[in-house]
């Protein structure tokens, strides 16, 4: 958490939040491999199993295996814990 307290605030608009995952996307044009760092980076702190980034041959159109945990629940929890925050800090009440 000290990273992002402590991060400058950009004097414009349009500069990278994260610049080392802005110069990934940039090489590769894409985001899978952040994808699949996070993935990896889930499974190294408990969060959810390690899964195989190679191809199953279903392509696109097959079914998938479903996740417990993803970047988009963690994101959504996330969001909603914050809004919970800012709630309770308008009543006058603490988490």
């Amino acid at each position: 958490m000290s990273e992002i307290e402590y991060r400058p605030m950009p004097d414009k608009l349009g500069v990278p939040v994260h610049e080392r995952a802005f110069a990934i996307l940039k090489q590769h044009g894409k985001v899978s491999l952040l994808s699949h760092q996070f993935v990896d980076l889930m499974a190294q702190v408990g969060l959810r199993s390690g899964v195989s980034h190679k191809t199953t041959g279903n392509g696109r159109a097959g079914r998938r295996k479903g996740m417990d945990i993803s970047y988009h629940s963690i994101r959504h929890s996330s969001v909603t814990l914050l809004k919970d925050a800012v709630l309770l800090r308008s009543h006058g009440l603490e988490l």
